[in-house]
């Protein structure tokens, strides 16, 4: 940046004319002062009335100058370039940023794709793409997350939970289930695809991520999206299973639980549940038997959208911040 600020300096106008100031006043320091028999001739100053000929001769400069009202460009500034240096600077700035994008946008990524061409990739499927902020230290990792039952994958939550997973140094890919995808086209509401439709979604997302990203690969989602991700994640042989807000049972019927899985499951799994979440209290949940993969995280007081109460002094983004950095440290165990 050094050498292009010099650069421009010494082909711009302002140079040219301080260099011409610098001449004018050699030249008339040395016109004006009479040569003296014994005088150096080495630029000392010598007075004339008590005044510095190199005064006078700038005093003498000023007058010619003064006729545009202006000093010359060695007193005065040049508002003009001045900001035409900073709008290089901006330039050069807005580059620099873009090229660090750039790089952050490609951690996670095998070496064989750029993150121009994911990029291109995820907006031709319609997927949404959050990168994780590029931790040297850490080792790549990456959540595809699926949303719930009845909120697409940019809602308020899930957007949310991407940008404080992607401040942890986790990528996060979303997805919208068939259903859900019709909804945003058509407006209308649409109830869930049957359970082999969503698998078969699941599937097809997964085969087609896996060769592109490197390091680890997590699936889970939003309730109903991290239950069908639990039921195909011994089969897809998937990294690691983050579920958030997990659906043991449906709405009012915890006697009919959906645990049955879980208790064979052999993938590493965390669920971050809230106490009073409607789908799986604390209490219902501690009487169902779960495989020893699966590491429970319980949000004090919190629902089924990880959302506490005032009474527990936090509000819902900490808890969300929380859940990011459990996950976090769940996935790079």
């Amino acid at each position: 940046m050094i050498v292009v600020l010099i650069a421009y300096f010494h082909d711009s106008g302002v140079y040219r004319r301080r260099y011409r100031a610098r001449a004018m006043h050699r030249w008339k320091w040395h016109r004006s002062t009479p040569k003296r028999r014994g005088q150096e001739q080495t630029g000392k100053l010598t007075s004339v009335n008590g005044c510095s000929r190199r005064l006078l001769a700038s005093l003498a400069l000023k007058e010619e100058c003064g006729k545009s009202q202006h000093l010359p460009a060695r007193f005065v500034p040049d508002v003009r370039w001045v900001m035409q240096l900073l709008a290089q600077l901006l330039i050069v700035v807005g580059q620099c940023r873009t090229h660090q994008n750039e790089a952050s946008m490609s951690t996670g990524l095998q070496p064989g794709i750029g993150a121009e061409q994911w990029l291109q990739l995820t907006r031709e499927r319609g997927w949404l793409w959050t990168p994780g902020h590029s931790l040297a230290t850490l080792p790549p990792a990456t959540l595809l997350l699926a949303h719930g039952a009845g909120a697409p994958m940019d809602s308020e939550f899930m957007n949310s939970m991407a940008m404080h997973l992607a401040a942890q140094g986790i990528g996060v890919l979303r997805f919208e289930f068939p259903y859900m995808a019709q909804r945003r086209e058509g407006g209308s509401k649409r109830p869930p695809n049957p359970q082999a439709q969503l698998l078969a979604c699941w599937r097809e997302v997964y085969a087609q991520v896996r060769p592109l990203v490197a390091g680890r690969l997590a699936v889970g989602g939003k309730s109903m999206g991290g239950r069908m991700a639990s039921l195909i994640a011994d089969e897809l042989q998937v990294d690691a299973l983050v579920c958030l807000g997990y659906p043991f049972y449906a709405v009012c019927k915890p006697e009919k639980p959906r645990v049955a899985h879980l208790a064979e499951l052999k993938t590493p799994a965390l669920i971050v549940q809230g106490e009073r979440d409607a789908l799986g209290n604390r209490e219902s949940v501690a009487g169902y038997t779960l495989s020893s993969a699966i590491e429970l995280h319980w949000l004090p007081t919190a629902n089924h959208d990880l959302k506490p109460l005032k009474v527990a002094g936090i509000s819902h983004d900490q808890c969300l911040v929380e859940s990011a950095q459990v996950i976090a440290r769940f996935l790079r165990a």
